[in-house]
C-alpha cells in the first residue's frame, strides 16, 4: 500500500515561524529606534517643566520680601520623574513599548557655595553683611535618554548646571547702576542677599511638595551712602560655577555701562569677588537688603481617591 506525505502541514510551521521572525525584528526595530526617540522627547518636556518651576518659585519668593510677607509660607509641587512605561520583574526593568522613566532629586542645601558681601566706610572699618553658604534648592535629574541638567535656586537666582558648563536662567536680584549726584556720576548697588536655610533631600519618581517660609524678622536693609566700596565675593571650588558667577557680574556691570576704573573683578583661589569702588571722588551707594527662607520637602501621596 502506498503512503503519500503531504508538505501543507510543514508550510504552516514554516509560515508561522517566519512571522514571529518578522515580529521579533519590528519590536528589536522598535526598541532601538523608536522607544529611545519618545523617551528624549519625554524627557525633554520634563526638564522644560521643571524650568518653569524653579522660574515660578523665584518669582513667588520675591513677592514674599518685596512685600515683606514675614510669616508666610508658599507651596510649589515638583515631579522627580517622566514617569514612563515600565514593567519591574526579578530581573529589574524591562521595557516594553514605552521608554523607561526617569527619576530625580530634590535638595536644599546640598551646595557648598559661600557668599561675601562687605561695605567700607569712609572711617576705614568694614562691616560684613553676609559671610556663610548662600543656600540653595537644586534638582538633579538622572535621565536616561537626555543629557543630565540640574537646575537649582540660589541667592535669588535660577541656574542651569550640566556637563557643558553652567549657566543663568533668570537673574539674582543684584543691579549696579550709574547714580548721579550733585558732583557727578558713580555707582549704586541694590542687591538683595536672599538666604535658604534647611537641610533635606528626596530622591525617586514622584512628586515632591515644597514649603517656602520667610521667616519672622527675616528681612533686615541698609542703606549706605557715600561709602569707599562694596565688595561681593562667591566662593567655590568648581571652576565652572565661578565662570558663571563672572559671567553674572559681567553682566551686571554692562547693563548700566559701569566704567572699568570703578570696579575690580577678579577670579582667583576658589573665590569669584567684583570690588565696586565707583568714582572715588564720590564713592559708591548701595542699598542692600538680607532676607532669610526656611524650606521644608515633603512627598506628595498619589493614588488618593
Amino acid at each position: 500500500m502506498k503512503t503519500f506525505l503531504s508538505d501543507e502541514g510543514l508550510s504552516e510551521v514554516i509560515g508561522f515561524i517566519l512571522l514571529i521572525g518578522l515580529l521579533v525584528v519590528f519590536l528589536a526595530m522598535y526598541q532601538t529606534y523608536t522607544v529611545p526617540v519618545q523617551g528624549r522627547d519625554i524627557e525633554i518636556s520634563h526638564m522644560n517643566d521643571i524650568k518653569d518651576t524653579f522660574a515660578a518659585y523665584k518669582i513667588s519668593q520675591d513677592s514674599l520680601w518685596v512685600n515683606s510677607r514675614e510669616g508666610t509660607t508658599l507651596s510649589t509641587t515638583l515631579d522627580l520623574g517622566t514617569g514612563g512605561g515600565y514593567s519591574q520583574g526579578g530581573s529589574g526593568d524591562l521595557v516594553l513599548l514605552t521608554p523607561l522613566s526617569s527619576g530625580g532629586s530634590v535638595g536644599i542645601n546640598q551646595r557648598n557655595e559661600i557668599i561675601t558681601v562687605t561695605v567700607g566706610s569712609n572711617s576705614g572699618g568694614v562691616v560684613t553683611l553676609a559671610d556663610y553658604e548662600a543656600g540653595s534648592l537644586e534638582f538633579r535629574s538622572d535621565n536616561n535618554y537626555w543629557i543630565d541638567q540640574n537646575y537649582y535656586y540660589q541667592l535669588g537666582g535660577v541656574f542651569l548646571e550640566q556637563e557643558s558648563g553652567s549657566t543663568v536662567r533668570v537673574m539674582p536680584p543684584l543691579t549696579i547702576a550709574r547714580y548721579g549726584t550733585d558732583g557727578g556720576y558713580t555707582a549704586k548697588v541694590d542687591f538683595t542677599i536672599i538666604r535658604l536655610n534647611g537641610e533635606q533631600l528626596i530622591s525617586g519618581m514622584g512628586q515632591v511638595r515644597i514649603d517656602t517660609n520667610l521667616n519672622t524678622n527675616g528681612i533686615s536693609g541698609e542703606s549706605y551712602p557715600e561709602i569707599t566700596n562694596v565688595t561681593i565675593s562667591v566662593g567655590s571650588d568648581d571652576p565652572q560655577t565661578r565662570s558663571m558667577w563672572e559671567g553674572l557680574f559681567r553682566d551686571s556691570l554692562a547693563r548700566y555701562g559701569i566704567p572699568a576704573p570703578w570696579y575690580t573683578l577678579t577670579n582667583i583661589d576658589d573665590e569669584v569677588s567684583l570690588d565696586i569702588i565707583g568714582n572715588s571722588s564720590i564713592g559708591v551707594y548701595a542699598d542692600i537688603i538680607r532676607a532669610n527662607y526656611t524650606a521644608t520637602l515633603q512627598t506628595v501621596a498619589t493614588g488618593i481617591e
